[in-house]
């Protein structure tokens, strides 16, 4: 009984007009025409595609040339991905062209002036600067990343910058971890990319190129220190 009043409720909803159909309208405009709220604050308006995480949507294996045009919600970056999947790289709408799933437009950089502490995000990845101890970049993944590499240039300032310049010291640095059957950079956990670098003159800087080798993604990282640690530069592009 329930299922039926749902259906009627539903039913009583749509409006057809010739080959039109409207919802909360008679006079249906287009092929599908949805009227919403917006003088209601408290009525949300808006589609909602359905919802998987990426580990689902991997697992899924009914799509083909009939489903070329489907459009999902991807949630997380769970499950390593297969070859219909490999564009997924970030949360977000995704469309299928009857072979592989392919991004609506997806974020590739941002930038923001942030105290010590306070992160920045692109994708999967979060960075800030350390609050305390040696002050230099914070990486953390919101999924777990098992392999992950990259490499790093340091320019240390010696003073404070003048307008008559300054001298500036240079240092590299890499590192690597490989999945040994445990996740190197866990979930939500913060880890320094160089732990004994520390920039204690604003002006100095920090650039990372970080493959997330788990999810074939590669980042570059930029970090300018703000006076006193406080409207540090952070920027990260997806490359």
């Amino acid at each position: 009984m329930k299922k039926t009043v749902t259906l009627l409720l539903v039913a009583a909803a749509f409006t057809a007009s010739a080959q039109n159909v409207g919802i909360n309208t008679s006079t249906p405009k287009a092929t599908l025409d949805v009227v919403g709220s917006p003088a209601t604050a408290a009525e949300p308006d808006g589609f909602m595609a359905p919802r998987l995480t990426r580990a689902q949507l991997i697992a899924k294996t009914g799509y083909g040339a009939d489903q070329n045009g489907a459009i999902v919600y991807v949630t997380d970056l769970s499950g390593i991905v297969n070859t219909a999947t490999a564009a997924v790289t970030q949360p977000g709408h995704y469309v299928f062209n009857g072979t592989v799933w392919n991004a609506f437009a997806i974020k590739k950089s941002i930038s923001a002036y942030v105290n010590a502490g306070v992160a920045v995000t692109l994708g999967n990845l979060n960075v800030r600067m350390s609050a305390s101890g040696n002050r230099s970049l914070d990486i953390s993944f919101t999924n777990a990343v098992a392999a992950v590499s990259g490499v790093g240039l340091n320019k240390y300032r010696t003073t404070s910058p003048t307008a008559g310049g300054g001298f500036i010291s240079v240092s590299g640095y890499q590192r690597n971890s490989t999945s040994d059957g445990t996740n190197h950079w866990t979930a939500g956990t913060w880890r320094r990319w160089q732990a004994d670098a520390d920039f204690p003159i604003h002006g100095s800087s920090q650039e990372i190129l970080i493959n997330d080798d788990t999810n074939k993604i590669t980042y570059r990282v930029t970090m300018i220190v703000g006076y006193g640690y406080n409207n540090n530069v952070i920027s990260i592009e997806q490359l």
